[in-house]
């Protein structure tokens, strides 16, 4: 985590696109220089292509370049954050172990040029943290409830995905409940949804305290269309964690399947307001509002969804829809739409 918030951090994403241009226009150079030499009494194609060949090897290098710099960076970001945070670098050192593992399981690092990689090679990573963390001491803060939490996603993820030679450990098969709850999502994985929904029950009756187990059961009636059942599990998990998004979203797909888009409506919105800037709900809420007749709103949700997404062509499309809406210009929709729409327009002039 600390690695990836380092890539934030150092805005590459930002800088990406600056490089890739940097590059293109290198490789464009060259191939320019190619085509004056032919222009200029040299063999014609000869000096084209090599050229495009010199241009899209150099740009290629340059880019691969870029992109190695940035993991050292953010490698650097982590380890950074790691000794601020008095944590260890044993979590960091045990990965590039089994990058190390991995690599030399299939290629012959000795063999790659290690300036065609994206990333540096995983022993010079594993080096560096190593270095970065020798001598220190590390006393886990173990937290049993967060270990249980992270056996249940173990087990999740590997029932869901059917991935399990992909895992780094398989700890949840030795406890009951994430062995159930693996089995659970094994069964939805393969759409048999009602012998899902008695396995994730078997979980909620041992541990009725555990929200979770209730959305799975929920979740399993929704993809089986008993959408009646679906809804009475999602309350049961909303009991116990009334502010999940998660929940949230469920319940109000399952009333929207159900036809009731009132409360599909009621609980996305409450969903909006646990993540405001989720593009997801916006676009949600336009097809509960398209479906229930009220075109202008779903506009306007649309509309927002789409500035979450940064299409802003197609947003400012919208906006002139909405703009020359009857209705609109009529101020026959609530105040806060109007404010809404208002506040989208004055945002989309610097787009």
């Amino acid at each position: 985590i600390a690695h990836e918030v380092g890539h934030i951090k150092g805005a590459h994403i930002i800088n990406m696109n600056i490089n890739i241009k940097n590059a293109i226009a290198e490789a464009l150079f060259y191939s320019a220089a190619g085509a004056l030499i032919a222009l200029t009494g040299g063999g014609a194609s000869a000096a084209i292509i090599t050229g495009m060949g010199v241009g899209s090897q150099v740009a290629e290098k340059r880019f691969l370049g870029y992109t190695r710099t940035q993991e050292r960076e953010a490698d650097f970001h982590a380890s950074e954050t790691l000794l601020k945070l008095k944590s260890s670098g044993a979590g960091a050192i045990a990965v590039f172990e089994k990058f190390k593992e991995l690599e030399t399981r299939h290629v012959d690092v000795r063999k790659i040029d290690q300036y065609s990689t994206t990333h540096p090679f995983s022993d010079d990573r594993l080096e560096y943290f190593k270095r970065k963390f020798e001598g220190i001491e590390y006393k886990p803060n173990f937290r049993e409830d967060l270990q249980v939490k992270h056996t249940l996603v173990l087990a999740k993820l590997a029932g869901y995905f059917n991935n399990m030679q992909n895992l780094f450990s398989y700890s949840f098969l030795k406890d009951e409940e994430a062995k159930l709850y693996f089995e659970g999502w094994n069964e939805f994985r393969k759409t048999r949804f009602p012998q899902a929904a008695a396995i994730f029950s078997q979980l909620s009756s041992k541990n009725p305290k555990h929200p979770h187990f209730y959305e799975a059961i929920a979740f399993a009636f929704q993809k089986n269309q008993e959408f009646e059942k679906s809804i009475v599990f999602y309350h049961k998990a909303l009991s116990l964690s009334p502010k999940n998004f998660n929940f949230m979203f469920g319940i109000s797909e399952s009333y929207f399947l159900k036809g009731d888009y009132k409360m599909a409506i009621k609980y996305m919105t409450e969903a909006m307001l646990q993540e405001p800037y989720n593009p997801q709900v916006p676009y949600k809420l336009a097809s509960f509002y398209n479906a229930s007749g009220e075109f202008l709103i779903a506009k306007i949700f649309f509309l927002e969804s789409e500035v979450l997404l940064q299409r802003y062509s197609k947003a400012k499309e919208l906006l002139k829809q909405i703009k020359m809406d009857d209705d609109f210009k009529n101020n026959n929709i609530s105040l806060n739409y109007k404010k809404k729409v208002l506040i989208i327009e004055e945002l989309l002039k610097n787009k």
